[in-house]
């Protein structure tokens, strides 16, 4: 995939392109699926995607939550792998969120050119999400796509966010198409779990994702393109008790080696059980026997 990234204070060079994408992206979940198969259907050569560098909710102050589900190199990897061939990167700022629907028009649309936009029926952009698909009609070729409901339930980013925020990681997983994934480094942390033959990675994310419910999941860890089966643990691990916030730590079964500094990426499958605080480590330990156990016959659930 062509990346060209479309400094906001800079004149945008004249671009010629068959079909645009529009829209956050934000999980590229089926919703979003739609709009890109649908692109590919009825659009022209090349396709070409327009994304933010970074998500409005960095930046606006009315965004409640400031977490992402997929970072910008996620949603590059998932537009490749669906077909795309260009991806257009804005670099935003509080001036570009004020701009108008006319301003955006003229300083970012008109100079790319396209000859089909695609999007879902719900987009909008401009200041006060002024911009309609009905103003745009006025310019272009346009393919609005209608939403994606499951079970008379829209496919969104906001109803993913709270199905992993409540630890219903299938119903997240249905909606997104896709596992949820993270990734990050593999940092040190205190070695209790090794202490136990248990041991596990620590994870600094690459993004500001959304964590799961606290909790411990049945999850795939992908570690220099190797799959395993892998117990994650998304807390403040209350046993230790020396974690003040939340983090990711992940036990890979069947390896056993120093990783410090590799990429990792997680993918969280399925909820196993909540997190909890034992009386000793002991206690603690009879547990995570009884985790890896199941871990070893997990299925791996369905998303279709």
């Amino acid at each position: 995939m062509k990346v060209i990234y479309l400094p906001f204070n800079e004149q945008i060079k004249e671009e010629k392109v068959g079909t645009l994408l529009l829209g956050t992206f934000d999980g590229v979940h089926r919703g979003h699926q739609r709009v890109i198969l649908q692109a590919r259907l009825d659009g022209f050569d090349p396709l070409a995607v327009l994304l933010f560098e970074e998500p409005p909710s960095f930046i606006l102050p009315i965004h409640k939550r400031k977490e992402v589900l997929t970072s910008l190199e996620d949603k590059l990897s998932y537009f490749a792998l669906n077909g795309v061939e260009i991806a257009y990167i804005l670099t935003p700022s509080k001036d570009y969120y004020a701009m108008s629907k006319e301003e955006f028009l003229t300083k970012v649309l008109l100079p790319l050119k396209p000859s089909l936009l695609v999007f879902g029926e719900d987009y909008r952009f401009g200041k006060g999400a002024e911009g309609t698909p009905s103003y745009l009609r006025e310019f272009f070729s346009l393919k609005e796509v209608p939403l994606f409901c499951i079970n008379g339930e829209k496919a969104s980013t906001q109803t993913i966010g709270n199905y992993l925020e409540a630890g219903e990681i299938e119903k997240a997983n249905f909606m997104l198409g896709h596992y949820y994934a993270v990734k990050g480094k593999i940092i040190p942390g205190f070695h209790n779990g090794k202490k136990m033959g248990f041991p596990t990675m620590n994870l600094s994310l690459n993004a500001s994702y959304l964590l799961p419910k606290p909790g411990v999941y049945f999850s795939i860890a992908w570690l220099e393109g190797k799959p395993y089966r892998a117990i994650t643990n998304v807390g403040k691990n209350p046993t230790i008790g020396l974690l003040k916030e939340n983090r990711i730590e992940t036990h890979l079964l069947g390896y056993d080696e120093e990783s410090y500094g590799k990429e990792i990426e997680v993918d969280f499958l399925s909820f196993m059980r909540d997190e909890e605080k034992f009386a000793s480590l002991d206690e603690l330990e009879a547990q995570l026997k009884k985790d890896k156990e199941e871990a070893k016959h997990h299925a791996l659930p369905s998303l279709r």
